[in-house]
């Protein structure tokens, strides 16, 4: 999305609901979620919660809209920029969907000094990349103080340890990964790998 501005987003969610008639708790049933986090879902503004991936797909496949749609995206506009991906995994970092970590690689970079040939000569060097991962379990960050490790403790044994949103996004990010690397490589042929990503995301959408 081209500015990713999750405000337009919840603003046409709301629009949809009104021309619906359609109250916040009928929009948590669709979704699988509580009113009090459907009306904290719906708030603008910086330190506002936001609807996951999954629960805006289940969204917009109850209004009969497309994400596109949803989020006020040009259709023409197909491009990922470097905005719109940094903008995505700001939200998924500050509503704490993903966990981040430090991950070391090898790479072969070219050294400062070119060989007797006039090429410039490569060697190794680790170099760190942050990464990320949609934790199965609820998982407090290391630098959350004893006060807030409390209240999280507290919403857990109230709502459960599991998180059933990243459990299906993790199962269907596994079965994706599988069916492109054979398509990739030649195993499977376009339509093989159409129909096996189509039935992965009506299961991710149930």
């Amino acid at each position: 999305m081209p500015n990713m501005n999750f405000d337009i987003l919840k603003e046409n969610i709301s629009s949809l609901m009104k021309e619906n008639n359609m109250t916040q708790q009928q929009l948590g049933d669709v979704i699988g979620i509580s009113q009090s986090n459907v009306n904290k879902c719906l708030k603008c503004g910086d330190n506002s919660r936001s609807f996951t991936l999954e629960q805006v797909c289940a969204i917009a496949d109850h209004f009969d809209k497309t994400i596109d749609e949803l989020i006020g995206r040009n259709q023409e506009s197909r491009s990922l920029s470097s905005e719109s991906i940094c903008s995505f995994f700001m939200n998924l970092i500050s509503h704490y969907t993903v966990v981040h970590f430090d991950h070391e690689v090898m790479e072969r970079v070219p050294g400062p000094y070119l060989s007797e040939y006039g090429e410039p000569e490569y060697k190794d060097k680790a170099v760190k990349y942050d990464a990320f991962y949609f934790p199965n379990h609820v998982t407090p960050p290391k630098y959350f103080d004893e006060f807030r490790l409390d209240e999280l403790e507290s919403e857990v044994r109230i709502n459960g340890n599991e998180l059933p949103e990243n459990i299906r996004i993790n199962q269907f990010l596994q079965k994706y990964i599988e069916a492109f690397e054979k398509h990739d490589s030649g195993i499977y042929d376009k339509e093989t790998y159409n129909i096996l990503v189509d039935a992965y995301r009506k299961i991710l959408n149930k």
